[in-house]
């Protein structure tokens, strides 16, 4: 189960930046 949370933990991160990189937003 703990694996699971990371996996999702770790989607979402990608999913966030995929989203900060379309709006053009810098994470600086």
């Amino acid at each position: 189960m703990m694996e699971n949370r990371r996996m999702e933990a770790v989607l979402l991160v990608l999913i966030l930046g995929q989203l900060a990189t379309a709006l053009e937003v810098p994470l600086d």
